[in-house]
């Protein structure tokens, strides 16, 4: 599993707090640390999982597809309103 080292993390203990206090949330330092290693190790096991997927090939072909399809859609709108 991949390991996120504490001084790579982008925000910190006091930020979170200072954040949470500023939307009305009193957390402690130490709430915040938890919190933190929390959101940070389910994020590790999602992106794992999301790498881990065998259907991941053909999930992402979707996608480009999809945007293939906009760029065309969105050529043949603008060279048809040229041609006005």
């Amino acid at each position: 599993m991949i390991k996120i080292h504490p001084e790579r993390r982008n925000i910190t203990p006091e930020r979170a707090v200072r954040i949470l206090k500023k939307h009305g949330e009193k957390i402690s330092l130490k709430e915040a640390r938890l919190m933190l290693d929390l959101m940070y190790n389910f994020a590790i096991l999602a992106a794992n999982q999301v790498l881990s997927d065998e259907r991941m090939p053909e999930l992402w072909s979707d996608v480009r597809q999809n945007e293939l399809e906009e760029q065309y859609q969105e050529k043949k709108r603008r060279m048809g309103k040229g041609r006005t």
